[in-house]
């Protein structure tokens, strides 16, 4: 009876893993959709209207500019002329994700292109969290689902 019992504890974390990795799937697929107009033109739009998401954009061009990255820029020459204003370091590394996304995705899709697949990652990855946080509290797969669309998709 414990060797029954074992082998599925040991069995449910793999079934609990390719079951999120169903539903980011799914996820993914109902984001693009959802993003649809931005996927046109991944590499030059942006979803909405100017907001902190665009300031971040053009702080990464304007250290760009300088030959800098965000991690090392101190100074924005191109903001406030001719003074520029001070940047801190430390906004950087404490906001680290995308900074260190620009480093590694820039070259193949674009300051903008590192952005939108920055955004869809973070609707299904707060989906998928979600998901697995209501099949945790005891929720069946559908509830799960459709609680995990609502978190992520409520705009």
């Amino acid at each position: 009876m414990h060797a029954a019992t074992d082998a599925g504890r040991r069995r449910r974390p793999r079934r609990a893993a390719g079951r999120l990795f169903a539903v980011a799937g799914f996820f993914l697929v109902v984001a693009t959709i959802w993003l649809a107009p931005l996927i046109g033109g991944f590499g030059t739009r942006l979803l909405g209207e100017p907001n902190d998401g665009s300031s971040t954009l053009r702080d990464a061009w304007a250290a760009q500019a300088q030959g800098e990255t965000v991690f090392t820029w101190t100074r924005d020459e191109l903001a406030v002329a001719p003074e520029g204003t001070p940047r801190s370091r430390a906004v950087a590394v404490a906001n680290g994700l995308y900074p260190a996304a620009v480093l590694v995705l820039e070259p193949v899709l674009g300051l903008i292109g590192t952005w939108n697949v920055l955004l869809i990652l973070g609707f299904v990855a707060t989906a998928v969290a979600m998901f697995a946080l209501l099949e945790r509290l005891g929720l069946g797969p559908l509830p799960s689902l459709f609680g995990a669309y609502a978190a992520a998709f409520n705009a």
